[in-house]
């Protein structure tokens, strides 16, 4: 009998002995010599088993490397979504005035969501402003405006030296040769109102107005008279 023999015999005998008895059986270790495993800082192999980290040597540790891998998942996660929500609140509230006089919408920069890219002014054109005085033009930008009704709008504005956002009612009705233009303008002593366009020309079908003032450029005018106004009974 070699030796391969002598150590196959008592393993046969062994294993056979132990089914017989319902016990559980292993083989004996034949070499000392077997390929060791990688080991972690703290000692103990661990291997990746279905998508986790399994620590051969100390399973109770599974549970605790786990929890903490999650815990850094969180984290991770919890700063994107604030940066997202960071972009998304990105936004500023602004009380715009709608003025009849104005050519362009515009607003200062100091108004604008910080992100908003502003296209520098390379004409060297500028305003003017009621009294004639220069008001310096920085540039243009978009930006996306939401109104209290819930209706969002690509707003673009000039960005200038102003004191307040104003909104040029000739830019909100649209080119002067459009057909119909893209909106009517409304105003009472209580409100003003954006309306769709055909409201206003419905509206002159059935009231004869007052005063008219005509489109010219940007701009609504009307050619008036003007005379002394004096007391009545008063010598002309």
């Amino acid at each position: 009998m070699d030796e391969q023999t002598a150590v196959e015999e008592p393993r046969r005998a062994n294993k056979k002995s132990a089914l017989r008895s319902g016990d559980p059986w292993e083989p004996p270790l034949t070499s000392c010599l077997a390929k060791p495993q990688a080991a972690t800082s703290m000692g103990a192999p661990l291997t990746r088993h279905s998508g986790k980290f399994v620590n051969l040597m100390f399973p109770t540790l599974n549970d605790d490397i786990q929890h903490e891998m999650q815990q850094v998942e969180s984290i991770m996660m919890l700063e994107e979504q604030t940066d997202e929500l960071n972009i998304i609140r990105d936004t500023t509230t602004v009380k715009v005035a709608m003025d009849s006089g104005a050519v362009k919408h515009v607003t200062h920069p100091s108004t604008l969501p910080s992100s908003t890219i502003i296209n520098p002014n390379q004409t060297g054109r500028h305003f003017s402003g009621a009294s004639g005085e220069t008001i310096e033009k920085y540039g243009d930008c978009m930006t996306t405006m939401t109104t209290k009704t819930g209706t969002e709008i690509a707003m673009p504005w000039n960005v200038a030296d102003v004191a307040r956002p104003l909104h040029a009612v000739s830019q909100v009705t649209g080119p002067a040769d459009h057909p119909v233009g893209k909106h009517d303008v409304l105003f009472n002593n209580k409100r003003c109102v954006v309306v769709e366009p055909g409201v206003v020309e419905y509206i002159l079908q059935r009231v004869k107005p007052i005063a008219e003032y005509v489109r010219e450029g940007d701009l609504y005018l009307a050619e008036m008279q003007l005379s002394a106004f004096g007391r009545q009974g008063q010598k002309q």
